[in-house]
C-alpha cells in the first residue's frame, strides 16, 4: 500500500496517454555454438504479470560450420501479430514520455523441455507518438544462453494513439489484447497489482506472494544445460521465466559420510575469498566442529529476507566461543556481483570464489533443487542438518537459543560440548592437528623415573656417535660419486662438441634454403589467405542475395491474362528457380524463372516504364518475362539479386542450398 501510494504521488498532475502497440513477428535469426541445434522457437512479450507468446515456428540451418556452430533461420508464414495497451505517462510541459520497458524473449522447447536463449529490453516511449508511428526493426537480442551467440528478431511495431486522460483514470490502466485468440495470454491472479509492484517478481516469473507466502518461500534453481543427472543453478534470466513457479521442495538427505571435510579435499590450496575478495586460508574452516554451506545468491529475493536471520545466528554462536563456521556457495550472475553482495551485507564469513569448478560438485553432491539452502556438516564430512534454513528460522534473538541449536547439531555429530570445551583447553587445538597430521595419538606419554632417563641419555649418546661415524663415511663415498658424475658430463660435452663441427659454409647454405621456403610459405599463405577472404565475401554476398522476396506484379503473356499485371509472391531461396507465389502463405507456386537461362535483367525502356519506374524485364532462352516492383530502388535490388544469382548458377551448375 505504502509503494502504491508513493507511485500515486510521484505521477500526480501529470497527463496520461493510452497507446495501442501491436508487435508482428517475420523472422528469427541465430547462430548458434558447437553441435548444438534448436527446436521449436518462439517470442515472448511482458511486463510483470502480462505476457503474450507467439505461435512455434522451426529453425532451418542456412549455414552448417559442423563443430564450430552453425546459422539459420525461423520464419514466421504468414507474420505473427500481437497487441497491448501501454499507459505512458508524461510531465505536462514536456513532450517526450516516461521511460515504460516491457521485455522480449526468444524462447526454444526441444526433448529437454523449454529454455530461454535471448533477451531484449524494449522502451514503449521511445515507439509512441502522435499521430501512429510505424517501425520496422530488426532488434539484436542480448544471448543469456552459452548455446547461441547472436539472435536476431525481425519484427514491425505499430503504436496507435488510443486516448489522453490523467493519470487518476481508472480505465487509463495497461493492459493485453491479442489480435490472435489462439495465441496464450496469461494475466496475473491478482488484478490490483501494479506494473512496478512485479518488476522483481517478473524476472523470476512469479506474481508478488503475500507476507504469509513469503514466510517458506524459496527460489526455484534451473538446470541451464538441462542435464537429468544434474542440476546446477543458472542466472535468473537464463531460467525459464514465466512457468508458473514449482512447488518448494526440500532436497533429499545425503548420504552421511560423504567428504565434507572442506581442507584438503575441497580447496587444498586454500583459495576462499572474503568480503573483500582477499583470499584466505583453510585455518578457518579447518578448525570448526560444525560447518553451514549456505547455497544463495543476491539476485534471490528469499535469499536477502533469510539473511539477516542467518547473520544473527551466525554472531550469537561466535560470540559464545561455538566452534561454528560458515561457507558462501554463490549462485550470483558474476564474481563482482557476489563480491559486492557480500560487502553491501557484511558477511563475517568466507566464500568459495565464484566460477570455481567445486560450486557446481556441491550442487550436485547435496542435491540443490533450490535456494536459500544451508546444509550442515561436521568436520568429518557427515550431513548433520540438509535443510537447516528452517531450524534457524526457529531461533530466537536470546544466547541460549542459538547454543540449543548448535548443541543439537554437534551431538549428531558424535561430540558433546564438554568435548568441546576439554578440546579448546588443551585435548586438541594445535597439538591434536599436528598428532594427527602425523598418524600420532593422543594417547598420555608416561613419566620416567630418574634412572630410567639416564639410560635414554647413555643410549642416545652411543647412537651419536656411530652415526657420526656412519655419516662420514657416507659423506666421502658421496663425494666420490659426484667427481664422478662431473667426469662422465665432461667427457659427453666432449662427444657432442665433436659431432656439431658443421662448416659455416654448410651453415650458412642451410640458412639460405629456411629463409626461401619460408618466404615461399608465406607467399602461400597469403594468396590463400586472400582466396579465402574473397570466397567469405562471396559467399555473404550470395546468402544476402537470396533473401531477397517480396511482391511483384508480373504481365501475362498468353491467354485470358495477357497483358494484365496480376500481383505475385516471388522468393529468391529455392535454389536456381525463381518461385512466384499467388498468396505468400501458399505452397504451391504458380510457376517459375529458371535462373540458369538467363540471359539479361534489365530495366524497361523509358517509353514503357511506369510512373515510379519500377518496371524491369527479365531475358530468357524463349521468352522475355515482364515485372513491375513497387518503384526503383525496389527494382535495382531485384535486379541486381537475380542478375548475380543467374551468373551464379551458369558457373556452378548447382543449388547452393
Amino acid at each position: 500500500m505504502a509503494k502504491r501510494f508513493a507511485r500515486k504521488v510521484k505521477r500526480a498532475g501529470k497527463s496520461a496517454t493510452q497507446f495501442r502497440f501491436t508487435s508482428t513477428f517475420e523472422y528469427i535469426d541465430l547462430t548458434c555454438n558447437g553441435t548444438w541445434r534448436p527446436g521449436s522457437l518462439r517470442v515472448i512479450w511482458l511486463r510483470s504479470h502480462r505476457r503474450v507468446q507467439s505461435s512455434d515456428v522451426e529453425f532451418v540451418v542456412t549455414e552448417d560450420r559442423g563443430p564450430n556452430g552453425a546459422d539459420g533461420r525461423a520464419v514466421f508464414d504468414p507474420p505473427i501479430s500481437a497487441s497491448l495497451i501501454v499507459t505512458l505517462y508524461r510531465d505536462g510541459k514536456k513532450q517526450e514520455f516516461e521511460e515504460k520497458e516491457y521485455k522480449y524473449y526468444i524462447e526454444n522447447e526441444d526433448k529437454n523441455g523449454k529454455k530461454i536463449l535471448a533477451s531484449f529490453n524494449c522502451d514503449m516511449a521511445e515507439y509512441a507518438g502522435i499521430p501512429s508511428a510505424r517501425h520496422a526493426l530488426e532488434m539484436n537480442f542480448k544471448p543469456v544462453s552459452r548455446k547461441i551467440s547472436k539472435s536476431l528478431l525481425g519484427i514491425t511495431l505499430e503504436a496507435e494513439f488510443q486516448k489522453e486522460g490523467k493519470d487518476t483514470d481508472d480505465d487509463m490502466q495497461s493492459t493485453f489484447s491479442s489480435v490472435d485468440p489462439a495465441q496464450s495470454v496469461m494475466y496475473a491472479d491478482d488484478e490490483d497489482v501494479d506494473d512496478e509492484d512485479l518488476d522483481e517478481a517478473a524476472t523470476l516469473g512469479m506474481r508478488p506472494k503475500s507476507p504469509e507466502e513469503e514466510e517458506n518461500e524459496e527460489t526455484p534453481a534451473a538446470n541451464e544445460e538441462n542435464e537429468p543427472d544434474k542440476q546446477p543453478f543458472t542466472d535468473p534470466q537464463g531460467a525459464n521465466p514465466f512457468d508458473e513457479p514449482a512447488k518448494e521442495q526440500s532436497p533429499p538427505p545425503t548420504s552421511p559420510g560423504r567428504n565434507a571435510a572442506l581442507v584438503n579435499t575441497w580447496l587444498p590450496d586454500a583459495q576462499y575469498v572474503d568480503c573483500h575478495d582477499v583470499g584466505v586460508g583453510n585455518e578457518r574452516v579447518d578448525s570448526a566442529d560444525v560447518i553451514g554451506l549456505y547455497f544463495s545468491a543476491q539476485w534471490c529475493p528469499p535469499c536477502r529476507r533469510f539473511l539477516p536471520k542467518l547473520l544473527e545466528f551466525y554472531t550469537s554462536l561466535k560470540k559464545n566461543n561455538k566452534s561454528f563456521e560458515m561457507i558462501y556457495i554463490s549462485n550470483d550472475n558474476s564474481r563482482t556481483e557476489m563480491i559486492q553482495y557480500m560487502a553491501e551485507q557484511q558477511m563475517p564469513w568466507v566464500a568459495i570464489p565464484h566460477g570455481h569448478p567445486l560450486i557446481d560438485k556441491l550442487k550436485l553432491d547435496f542435491k540443490v533443487r533450490s535456494i536459500p539452502l544451508l546444509v550442515i556438516v561436521s568436520a568429518s564430512g557427515e550431513t548433520l542438518d540438509d535443510n537447516a534454513k528452517k531450524a534457524v528460522e526457529g531461533t530466537h534473538v536470546a544466547a541460549s537459543s542459538t547454543i540449543k541449536q548448535y548443541n543439537k547439531w554437534l551431538e549428531k555429530a558424535g561430540k558433546s560440548a564438554d568435548d568441546e570445551d576439554r578440546q579448546k583447553t588443551g585435548g586438541g587445538g594445535i597439538l591434536g592437528s599436528i598428532k594427527k597430521a602425523l598418524g600420532g595419538k593422543d594417547d598420555e606419554i608416561p613419566p620416567t623415573s630418574p634412572s630410567t632417563e639416564t639410560q635414554h641419555l647413555r643410549e642416545a649418546a652411543e647412537s651419536k656417535s656411530h652415526k657420526t661415524t656412519v655419516n662420514e663415511k657416507h659423506n666421502k663415498e658421496e663425494l666420490l660419486r659426484q667427481l664422478q658424475q662431473k667426469e662422465d658430463i665432461i667427457r659427453h660435452l666432449e662427444e657432442v662438441n665433436q659431432s656439431l663441427k658443421i662448416t659455416n659454409d654448410e651453415l650458412n647454405t642451410e640458412v639460405r634454403t629456411l629463409k626461401t621456403g619460408l618466404e615461399q610459405s608465406e607467399a602461400k599463405v597469403k594468396v590463400l589467405e586472400a582466396s579465402t577472404a574473397q570466397k567469405k565475401q562471396e559467399d555473404e554476398k550470395l546468402r544476402e542475395h537470396l533473401k531477397v522476396q517480396g511482391w511483384l506484379f508480373k504481365k501475362g503473356a498468353k491467354g485470358p491474362t495477357a497483358n494484365v499485371f496480376r500481383r505475385r509472391y516471388f522468393r529468391l531461396d529455392q535454389g536456381s528457380r525463381l518461385y512466384y507465389y499467388k498468396s505468400q502463405s501458399e505452397g504451391t507456386p504458380q510457376g517459375f524463372i529458371d535462373l540458369a537461362k538467363v540471359i539479361e535483367v534489365s530495366a524497361a525502356d523509358a517509353s514503357k516504364q511506369d510512373k515510379n519506374n519500377g518496371t524491369f524485364n527479365i531475358n530468357c532462352e524463349g521468352r522475355v518475362f515482364e515485372l513491375l516492383a513497387h518503384d526503383e530502388a525496389e527494382m535495382n535490388k531485384w535486379i541486381s539479386a537475380i542478375t548475380y544469382l543467374a551468373k551464379y548458377f551458369k558457373e556452378k551448375g548447382a543449388s547452393p542450398n
